[in-house]
């Protein structure tokens, strides 16, 4: 059984961030770590979500893991002391935060414990796109289940909801390598409407380039 933290960070994404960047050729985390031994190591993000007064709401902890070179992860584990029938639905917004269209889609063999309404899906430039999740056995307390990956220019916000319950809800972002709790908002690109009159842009943690075109 895996053990995962529950420490939470802020998102680097913030509104406006230049959404050019692209995970196709990320490094392994190996590389990474060669390259930035004076960085914190990257730590999965987990946090269980409140508890809830109503039955029926499960007690859950989600994570959502980017350390992956060529995809992300979710994982939900059953913290509480009751199994989740199969048959409970997961229900999953996804904001794409970025400037363009983008396309999420499921790796080859990347679900576990559950079926998906969808192998892959478009999303609009700011849109969201809602995939719903079925478990196909039940989770017994202590078992996790996951899903793995992709989606274009890897910035995106999200909103996990077990049987549809308020007090089973989590919020999970990502932005390149570093996840965050930031859920899916109306409007996310709008705010931003003149350049930065410093340099680097307080707002880019750290500052990017835009690639140049040949």
């Amino acid at each position: 059984m895996h053990t995962f933290t529950t420490d939470e960070f802020t998102t680097a994404a913030a509104v406006g961030q230049p959404q050019d960047e692209s995970r196709t050729a990320r490094p392994s985390r190996r590389t990474v770590a060669a390259g930035l031994a004076w960085a914190v190591p990257v730590v999965t993000l987990g946090a269980a979500a409140p508890a809830m007064a109503a039955s029926g709401c499960p007690t859950m902890t989600y994570v959502l893991d980017d350390s992956h070179s060529g995809y992300d992860e979710v994982r939900i584990t059953n913290t509480g002391s009751v199994a989740l029938p199969a048959g409970t639905t997961i229900t999953w917004v996804v904001q794409n935060r970025t400037t363009a269209a983008a396309t999420l889609s499921f790796i080859t063999g990347g679900l576990s414990g559950v079926s998906a309404s969808v192998s892959s899906i478009g999303i609009t430039a700011g849109g969201s796109a809602t995939i719903t999740f079925t478990l196909t056995a039940p989770l017994a307390p202590g078992a996790l289940l996951y899903w793995r990956y992709t989606i274009t220019g890897w910035n995106y916000a999200t909103r996990i909801t077990v049987n549809g319950c308020v007090g089973a809800t989590a919020c999970r972002s990502s932005y390149i390598y570093t996840p965050g709790t930031v859920c899916p908002t109306a409007g996310l690109l709008g705010a931003r409407v003149s350049s930065p009159t410093t340099f680097p842009d307080p707002s880019e943690v750290p500052p990017k380039t835009v690639p140049v075109t040949p």
